[in-house]
């Protein structure tokens, strides 16, 4: 069943990476018709990730980066909206820092599970997230 699992979930990470790979073709130097700019726009939010509003409060939680500029205006219709790195992650960057957060509070809570009931709660629960997610990143 395993096998199986890792197969599909092979297929749909391929899936994810083709549909990335075109959501990015108009930063090319060629010209796209209207329409499809329109599609293009809709859809690279989902072809991203980037499903939270995050230019709302990154300015908040970033305040020494200082105002940029697009690097053109084809990067801008994408939403590739800053030369930063850390503006341009949006969500992916709140993902990457909740999961840094999980690796560094595991080895504590693992060490208490025996002693703390709260902590062995919060091991069973943690344990499947970090380790679940290794089998599918490393596909």
């Amino acid at each position: 069943m395993n096998l199986l699992m890792a197969g599909s979930l092979n297929q749909v990470w391929g899936m994810v990476n083709n549909l990335q790979m075109v959501l990015h073709a108009p930063l090319i130097n060629l010209q796209f018709p209207a329409n499809a700019g329109l599609v293009y726009s809709v859809m690279i939010s989902v072809g991203t990730f980037d499903f939270l509003p995050t230019d709302d409060f990154f300015p908040y939680l970033f305040p020494e980066l200082p105002e940029d500029d697009p690097f053109n205006e084809k990067f801008d219709d994408m939403d590739i909206g800053s030369t930063y790195i850390v503006m341009n992650m949006g969500t992916m960057l709140i993902i990457f820092a909740f999961y840094c957060i999980l690796y560094l509070i595991y080895p504590m809570v693992n060490f208490l599970k025996n002693d703390l009931k709260c902590a062995s709660k919060l091991h069973h629960k943690i344990q499947p997230m970090l380790f679940w997610n290794h089998t599918i990143v490393f596909l």
